[in-house]
């Protein structure tokens, strides 16, 4: 990955929790699993950042690992991907002028 270019984007406003309905499934499957739990087996963790603080997190491991990244955050945008196509657009044409 450390030749590949890599863009991440998020809206300014996109602040809710990522994953909505996954996290109501996590809390039913660690109650579920609690036996297992209790005889040594993991169980999956849930998350309670916001979905602009874990592209930041995934963009700074991105970087540790030495991976070119362009972090984007769209101004009054929230969690819309048609509202953040103009700057996806404006990273490709990069690639495409050369």
């Amino acid at each position: 990955m450390q030749e590949v270019k890599v863009q991440l984007i998020v809206g300014e406003n996109d602040t809710d929790v990522a994953g909505r309905g996954f996290f109501e499934w996590l809390a039913k499957y660690n109650q579920d699993e609690e036996r297992n739990i209790r005889q040594g087996s993991g169980s999956l963790t849930s998350v309670s950042l916001g979905r602009r603080q874990m592209i930041e997190l995934v963009q700074n491991d991105l970087v540790s690992c030495g991976v070119e990244t362009q972090l984007v955050v769209v101004p009054g945008v929230g969690h819309e991907a048609s509202d953040v196509i103009p700057w996806v657009c404006k990273f490709w044409e990069t690639f495409i002028s050369r």
